[in-house]
């Protein structure tokens, strides 16, 4: 690399110059050195896509870069760049904004004036504290992701939103994303005790939810407005001890490392699909409810059976693992199009009924399942292509 640590002056005469592309892992040795551009970068008027990628030493951008009226993205991830200057609001042509991984603190106090802007990207930002609540007069952001920030203040964000990925130690009041009736897609992550003021009122599409915000006791009231939620993720809510009535909207459920999560009431569910459970869960209800399910996982449940599971005519997949407790499982008799099973570390499990029975039977894998000593003949279950005793 230049000696200089700066790129080279004349780059400003690729006045043609569409993209450039700069990134650690394809640039010279000593590109990560780098820590100045030249202000000369503005003269690139016909440049669409900037990207300076892995630049640790580089602090700042050059004023002039507010000169590429024609940059449609810019890329800043995982350099030292504390600040986007202010001459960035002049880049009337950008969509896309990506700083993932970087050590800024604060978005551009005009940021609204990005009046393009559609997605801004900012995963692992550990050292943004700050969103300007100018970001509210983006008319067409579509996407904001804002991962593992110091963010103490959410502002009211565009009504334009799809999805939104938020994640922050340090929020401290109440998020308001009423207005996101387009939200498609949300996801939270707050360790502090942040709740959530009122959630959209979304009827129109298949939004999906994934909440992880581990002081929360109880999840009704996170869920009042999301009438018409289709997919839903619970994680690392560790003092959640119970899961009430969910939206019968819902087609897939997730819920994992809620340690504390004893009884889960899925009776509301008629619709959904598909249903992991990935916790030490003790009381199941509702399972025979939730006829349409074509997919069942169920990890360390602390039940002794499963009542209902019989009633599941649609399930393709089952898969029942490190359940130390569990001693029987229903008639398997009905399961006339289920593919693949999984049953391990059931070490009380003494029977499997009817195993012979689950014709269209693709895929077997049972192990450590030590009260289990045999199982039945399964040379009529001709379709199976993978098996595992």
């Amino acid at each position: 690399m230049l000696p200089s640590q700066m790129l080279p002056v004349e780059l400003g005469s690729l006045e043609a110059l569409t993209e450039l592309l700069m990134d650690q892992n394809i640039s010279l040795i000593g590109y990560d050195t780098i820590s100045k551009i030249p202000s000369s970068i503005g003269a690139l008027v016909n440049l669409e896509c900037l990207a300076i990628r892995g630049a640790p030493n580089l602090t700042t951008l050059p004023d002039s870069i507010g000169m590429l009226k024609s940059l449609a993205e810019l890329d800043v991830s995982r350099t030292g760049i504390v600040e986007l200057p202010n001459s960035i609001v002049n880049l009337k042509s950008m969509k896309v904004l990506k700083m993932n991984g970087s050590r800024i603190q604060k978005l551009p106090k005009a940021i609204g004036m990005l009046e393009k802007l559609e997605e801004i990207y900012g995963e692992c930002c550990t050292q943004l504290e700050m969103i300007s609540g100018d970001i509210v007069r983006l008319p067409f952001l579509k996407i904001l992701k804002l991962t593992q920030t110091r963010v103490q203040n959410v502002p009211k964000l565009p009504q334009s939103l799809v999805s939104l990925c938020l994640s922050s130690t340090a929020t401290k009041e109440a998020l308001e994303i009423s207005n996101l009736v387009s939200l498609r897609n949300l996801e939270l992550c707050f360790t502090s005790s942040t709740s959530i003021k009122y959630f959209p009122k979304v009827q129109t599409y298949s939004p999906c939810c994934m909440l992880e915000l581990p002081r929360i006791t109880s999840i009704r009231s996170y869920l009042g407005c999301l009438c018409y939620l289709k997919e839903l993720v619970l994680h690392n809510c560790k003092n959640l001890r119970q899961i009430g009535q969910l939206p019968s909207s819902l087609r897939k459920l997730t819920v994992q490392n809620c340690i504390l999560l004893e009884v889960v009431d899925l009776s509301n569910l008629e619709n959904l699909l598909e249903l992991s459970l990935q916790d030490r869960v003790s009381d199941i209800q509702g399972l025979e409810h939730l006829t349409l399910l074509q997919c069942l996982r169920v990890f360390y449940c602390k039940s002794t059976k499963f009542s209902g599971l019989e009633r599941l005519e649609n399930l393709q997949l089952l898969w029942i693992s490190h359940c130390p407790f569990l001693q029987r499982l229903p008639d398997l008799s009905n399961f006339k199009i289920l593919k693949d099973f999984l049953l391990w570390s059931c070490p009380k499990l003494v029977d499997i009924q009817d195993l012979d029975s689950l014709e269209s039977l693709e895929s077997l894998e049972i192990g450590n399942c030590s009260s289990l000593q045999s199982l039945p003949d399964l040379s009529n279950l001709k379709k199976l292509k993978k098996y595992w005793w």
